[in-house]
């Protein structure tokens, strides 16, 4: 299958604002890149201002379950470690589905 650049148009022209700055775009090949980058210079949106917002978001996250872990106390263990935080925020969204409090 072979998507093209008028694929990738498309796509992202399909996108709400907050998830076209979601998109990663590093992870994108060139092409896509390129699209990406034209629909947000299209849409006159900032890139870089979604990012410190979703930084601040993590960060704000990560305080509320340190709260949650402080109230728990000694009931709170460490199960293990991950070698990159993707890795840690699956297993911890699997953790939160399952109904166990956790945190990174």
């Amino acid at each position: 299958m072979n998507i093209s650049a008028e694929d990738f148009r498309q796509h992202f022209a399909l996108l709400s604002d907050e998830a076209l700055l979601a998109t990663r775009r590093d992870d994108l090949t060139d092409v896509a890149k390129a699209c990406y980058d034209d629909e947000v210079a299209h849409r006159e949106l900032s890139p870089d201002a979604a990012e410190e917002d979703t930084q601040e978001a993590e960060i704000q996250e990560e305080r509320s379950e340190e709260d949650q872990a402080n109230e728990h106390g000694k009931d709170m263990v460490s199960l293990t470690s991950f070698p990159d935080v993707e890795e840690a925020r699956l297993a911890r969204g699997l953790l939160q589905i399952a109904g166990i409090p956790s945190f990174l």
